[in-house]
């Protein structure tokens, strides 16, 4: 199983007019932080006593060494009753991880010559699901919100070594869940200011 957590900031931009948002769909569009945790994380390269560096060998078996990345996310909410205390929820991301790590650069052993080295990785995720969204003060200024997602998640890897591409595995399907909470500020009726967080099981 593949876990990663996803601490979002973001200012979200709503299609829909407010004064009618009790009743009528609302599209969302988002960036944010993603933060791997668990297994998703870890470290891609060990060096030995001697000054050698090689790929980590919990890499892939264990873990798959990622760090911090960016999710682009859309959500479509369908508000059920004239309250509007419900929403469906048709979602999708994209995320993509180690984007703030340089590669790592150093020295190993190939057939007994010392050379140099440098090593990365890229992880992709893209995902699609279906949801609930309770919001319980859906008319007012602030906003508190949660919400659970099932998602269907496809992820995709592949290793950097002296710039040479290796893919390690391409659209791994996976089911998943992902609950989430939240707070908005409405600014205006078309901009709003969310902080919220959420965490994939996928």
């Amino acid at each position: 199983m593949i876990n990663y957590k996803i601490n979002f900031v973001l200012i979200i931009f709503f299609l829909s007019n407010y004064s009618n948002a009790q009743n009528s769909p609302l599209l969302n569009l988002s960036v944010g932080m993603s933060v791997p945790a668990q297994e998703l994380g870890g470290e891609l390269t060990s060096t030995d006593k001697s000054g050698f560096s090689f790929i980590n060998k919990d890499f892939v078996k264990n873990n798959y060494a990622n760090t911090s990345g960016i999710s682009l996310c859309g959500a479509l909410k369908i508000p059920f009753g004239k309250k509007g205390l419900f929403a469906g929820r048709i979602t999708g991301s994209y995320t993509f991880f180690n984007v703030f790590r340089r590669s790592f650069l150093g020295v190993t052993r190939i057939n007994n010559t010392e050379v140099t080295v440098s090593y990365d990785s890229k992880f992709t995720s893209a995902s699609m699901g279906f949801g609930l969204e309770f919001d319980p003060v859906s008319g007012s200024k602030i906003r508190p919100f949660l919400y659970a997602d099932f998602k269907i998640n496809l992820f995709s890897m592949s290793l950097i070594k002296n710039d040479n591409l290796t893919s390690l595995f391409n659209d791994s399907f996976r089911f998943g869940f992902l609950p989430g909470v939240g707070i908005s500020y409405v600014i205006d009726k078309e901009y709003s200011l969310v902080l919220g967080g959420s965490y994939n099981f996928g």
